[in-house]
């Protein structure tokens, strides 16, 4: 079922405008930018660097780092997590909340105010977060609200939205750790063969394991975690040689690889259901199913489509498009 909106959003990559046929004039909504009018007192590898030693601790200085999102969980790969990252390194930020990506989008600016916040490592990889029993875990949303700051609008083409590539051969360091990475001329060895995160056999969601070798360094290999509640889980694990982004980790001296979407997984021979989406920009388009699926996002991008059909008369946003029979099929 399509409504207007979708619609005009499907077209906007041609450049073309629609009007509806209601003539009335609404008043646009205030937007307010969000702004924080401190300053970051520590990078995010000075703020590693000082808490590396300790235990999981509540932090007692004035601490206030700043840093770019450059994961989130919109496709449910990531679970209650972000990673913000500035030019000196990244860090993963544990808050208990469902569908972060609507406040924190890629290439939001975030201020984070770290006194009375927690900091440790869970299995090796430092986290900001709240306690959990005797160990690190999530700050409770309310927390987040009083410690996390946006500052300014997204900037979906931030020069830390690029990905660092890095071989196979170097990858595994802990100076990597947290940072958006592309790893280029890589394979699954079960890739076209099986799908990417099956749900457990009782139901419940899993986050699963797949072996990702390397091409240009046989025998260098890396862990890629998938989870089934991602909106990619069903889709059959890609085949072939490729390039995979997403955010280096480590586990109990394991180190692990989380691709944020379906986008982060770029091959040459391409699984079921994985096929280049686009970037959004002019030269590289979103495809329209992907922009009307991601709609929820909120960014400003072009999209590439084909016009096959007009609104016929009558349609507007009080009779808004409930089906094609709304849609006229033939020119005017």
């Amino acid at each position: 079922m399509k409504t207007v909106s979708r619609f005009i959003v499907a077209l906007m990559g041609l450049g073309v405008v629609l009007t509806a046929c209601d003539q009335r004039e609404f008043d646009m909504p205030p937007l307010n930018e969000p702004v924080y009018s401190d300053t970051a007192t520590l990078t995010i590898a000075a703020f590693k660097a000082k808490y590396a030693g300790v235990a999981v601790t509540q932090i007692s200085d004035d601490d206030v780092i700043s840093g770019i999102v450059v994961a989130n969980d919109i496709s449910g790969n990531f679970y209650k997590e972000l990673t913000i990252m500035d030019s000196t390194g990244g860090l993963k930020v544990a808050i208990n909340q469902g569908d972060l990506y609507t406040q924190f989008r890629l290439g939001q600016q975030v201020f984070i105010e770290c006194k009375d916040l927690y900091v440790g490592k869970y299995g090796g990889y430092m986290q900001l977060g709240g306690p959990y029993n005797t160990g690190i875990g999530q700050m409770t949303w309310e927390v987040a609200q009083a410690h996390v700051f946006r500052d300014g609008w997204p900037e979906p083409d931030h020069t830390l939205l690029t990905p660092q590539v890095v071989s196979m051969n170097t990858v595994a360091a802990e100076a990597n750790l947290g940072k958006l990475i592309t790893l280029e001329n890589v394979f699954f060895a079960t890739g076209g063969t099986e799908v990417c995160a099956p749900v457990a056999t009782d139901g419940s969601t899993q986050t699963v394991s797949k072996t990702l070798s390397s091409t240009d360094f046989p025998g260098k290999t890396l862990v890629v975690r998938l989870s089934s509640a991602s909106d990619f889980a069903n889709k059959t694990l890609p085949a072939g040689n490729g390039n995979l982004t997403g955010i280096l980790s480590v586990y109990n001296n394991t180190y692990q690889f989380t691709p944020r979407d379906s986008m982060d997984f770029a091959f040459v021979g391409f699984g079921a259901g994985f096929v280049s989406q686009g970037s959004g920009t002019k030269a590289d388009p979103y495809l329209v199913g992907y922009a009307l699926s991601h709609q929820s996002i909120g960014k400003m991008a072009w999209v590439k489509g084909y016009i096959v059909g007009a609104l016929n008369s009558g349609v507007s946003m009080d009779n808004p498009l409930t089906g094609n029979e709304g849609i006229k099929w033939t020119a005017p």
